[in-house]
């Protein structure tokens, strides 16, 4: 059993939310207009550069927690978060 100490990274905006190795464990996001299609695209990038890694899209209002199965995505150089439309991203990894 791989076992790591979990951070977290919070933005209102499309950022980089971690410069190094990291496994993306869990994704929080907030939306407050429900536009009918609220996304979320990170990449393995320190900009929004290369290919999205993980895409998430939502019609809700409201916040949404997406739990990553097994061990996460595995990002090997960064986790840069294009928000979209939504109004903030708070991510769990280790």
């Amino acid at each position: 059993m791989m076992q790591t100490d979990v951070r977290s990274a919070h933005s209102n905006v499309s950022a980089l939310l971690y410069a190094g190795r990291a496994r993306l464990k869990g994704v929080l996001f907030h939306v407050s207009d429900g536009a009918p299609l609220d996304h979320l695209k990170f990449y393995d990038a320190a900009t929004a550069t290369g290919s999205v890694i993980l895409e998430i899209d939502s019609n809700h209002s409201g916040g949404l927690y997406i739990q990553i199965p097994g061990e996460g995505i595995l990002f090997k150089t960064s986790i840069y978060c294009d928000i979209g439309d939504a109004d903030s991203v708070t991510i769990f990894y280790g």
